[in-house]
This record gives structure tokens, sequence and C-alpha cells, in this order.
């Protein structure tokens, strides 16, 4: 299985550990599933962690933090997106989709009601929540 994850999604991890994105990044650590990122989700990704630790005064942790921007370099596929997408009306949300096209992925998983859940499926990659792809994970372990 290839998923794209949403910055929102990382964050939410970092910020909650909640049972349902602490589910997809244990998974994730297992080989579940295959992580897909595109240079500009790397970039995007870094910037919104660390403005996440700025925001929260340090509560996330910078071993946290670093831990997270090594598991993201290390243990994920790079993918070069060159596809130009617009399908979706925010920008940033196009660079998912873009890796998710070039990428050949089977899931984009984000918090993004707005822009990219609306959409529900873009090419052969499904939009899902969090919660409905730990539904599917749960279906496969």
């Amino acid at each position: 299985m290839r998923v794209v994850i949403d910055a929102n999604v990382v964050i939410s991890f970092l910020l909650s550990k909640g049972d349902t994105v602490s589910f997809i990044f244990d998974e994730w650590e297992k080989e579940t599933f295959e992580v897909l990122v595109s240079t500009d989700i790397l970039i995007e990704l870094d910037e919104v962690i660390d403005r996440a630790t700025r925001m929260t005064k340090g509560a996330i942790g910078s071993l946290k933090t670093a831990a997270m921007k090594r598991r993201l370099r290390k243990n994920t596929i790079k993918v070069s997106a060159v596809s130009s997408v617009h399908a979706s009306k925010d920008d940033k949300d196009n660079r998912y989709l873009a890796c998710a096209k070039d990428g050949d992925a089977d899931f984009l998983i984000t918090g993004d009601k707005k822009h990219l859940l609306s959409l529900k499926k873009f090419g052969t990659t499904q939009i899902i929540s969090p919660i409905e792809f730990v539904q599917i994970l749960q279906k496969v372990t």
C-alpha cells in the first residue's frame, strides 16, 4: 500500500499522540504501508514542524521533532513529482495530489475537509481521513 500523508496529520501526531494518528504511525513503523514524499512535501513538513515547535514553545520537544524529520527522510519513498496539478483551490494541497499521482499512491490521508477530503478521489488515489485509514489498516493487519 502506497500512501501520502498530509502535513496536518503529521502535526496532529506530534501534538496530540491521539489513538488514531498513533496507530497510523505505528503501522508505518511496522512497514504495513509505504509513505511517499516529494521534495516540496519534505520542505513544507520541515517548515510546519518548526512552526509548531515555536508555537508550542518547545512543548513538542527537539528530540521528537528531529526524530520525525529523520523518519520522513529515511523511511519514505522519494517521488519526483513532475505533474502540474490544480485540482485544489489551496495551491499547497496540489503538491500532495501531484505526489500521489506521480507516486501511484493508493491513499492520501488528510484532515483537510475543505479542500482535499471533499475531492474524495484523485485519479486512482482515494483521499481519506485518518479514521478511515485506520479502518482500512485494521482490515489488513
